[in-house]
C-alpha cells in the first residue's frame, strides 16, 4: 500500500482536535451540572460522602426546601445526589473515584436556617469542606483526611466531631454535650465552645481553643 500524505494529516488532525475537545473539557470551569430541591419536612438526616469534590455549606432563602446545586467541569464526574427516605445522599460517582487529571467540582448545599436534622455527616477524602450558617443536628461529623475544615458560623449538636488528617480545622463555635475534634499534622482552632465532655488533640500541628466552657476535657498536643 502507498503511504498517503493527505490520509496521514487527516489522521493527525482527527486526532489532535480529539485530543482539544478532550482538554477543553478537562480544564473548563465548573458548570451548574444538577440542581435538586428537597423538603425540609421529609428530611431528616445528611449523609456526604465526598472523595476530591469540595462541599460549601451555606444559608437557603426558601425556608421550606434545601436544596443542592453540584457545579463540576465534567458531567461523567459529578457526584450522585438523592433521597433514600429520610436522609440526603450525596456521594462521589464511579467514575469520579478514578484518577483523572485536573477535576473541579464543587457540591453547594443550602439549608433553611430553620432545619434541625437527626445525623448530619459530612466527609471528604481531598476537598474541603466549609460552612457559612448555623447548624443543628443531634450528631454532627465532619470529617477530611487531607482537605481543610472551616464551620465559620455555630455548630449546635448534642455529639460534634471534626477530624481532619493533614488538613486545617477552623470552628467559629459548637455547642453541645460531647465535642471531639482531632487532626494528626493539621492544626486546630476553636474559637467557642460548650461541652459537658471534649477532646481535642493536634499530633504536630498548633492547638488553640478560646472561649471554652468544658467540663471533663481532654487536650493534647
Amino acid at each position: 500500500m502507498m503511504f498517503s500524505p493527505i490520509n496521514h494529516f487527516s489522521h493527525f488532525f482527527k486526532r489532535f482536535f480529539s485530543f482539544l475537545f478532550f482538554a477543553a473539557s478537562s480544564f473548563a470551569l465548573p458548570n451548574l451540572l444538577d440542581r435538586q430541591l428537597f423538603k425540609v419536612r421529609n428530611i431528616e438526616n445528611l449523609d456526604v460522602n465526598l472523595s476530591w469534590e469540595d462541599l460549601d455549606i451555606q444559608e437557603c432563602d426558601e425556608a421550606d426546601n434545601i436544596l443542592v446545586e453540584v457545579y463540576c467541569n465534567n458531567k461523567r464526574y459529578a457526584p450522585d445526589v438523592k433521597a433514600v427516605g429520610p436522609t440526603i445522599i450525596i456521594e462521589t460517582n464511579k467514575y469520579g473515584r478514578s484518577f483523572f487529571v485536573n477535576k473541579k467540582c464543587t457540591v453547594i448545599l443550602r439549608l433553611p436556617s430553620t432545619a434541625k436534622f437527626g445525623k448530619a455527616r459530612l466527609t471528604t477524602t481531598s476537598g474541603d469542606i466549609h460552612s457559612q450558617m448555623v447548624i443543628t443536628a443531634k450528631n454532627f461529623t465532619a470529617a477530611s483526611t487531607s482537605g481543610d475544615l472551616s464551620i465559620t458560623e455555630e455548630v449546635f449538636a448534642d455529639e460534634a466531631s471534626f477530624k481532619a488528617t493533614s488538613g486545617n480545622i477552623y470552628i467559629e463555635g459548637v455547642f453541645g454535650e460531647k465535642l471531639s475534634a482531632g487532626t494528626t499534622s493539621g492544626s486546630i482552632n476553636i474559637n467557642k465552645s460548650s461541652a459537658e465532655d471534649c477532646s481535642v488533640s493536634a499530633t504536630s500541628g498548633r492547638l488553640k481553643l478560646s472561649n471554652a466552657e468544658l467540663g471533663q476535657a481532654k487536650l493534647e498536643t
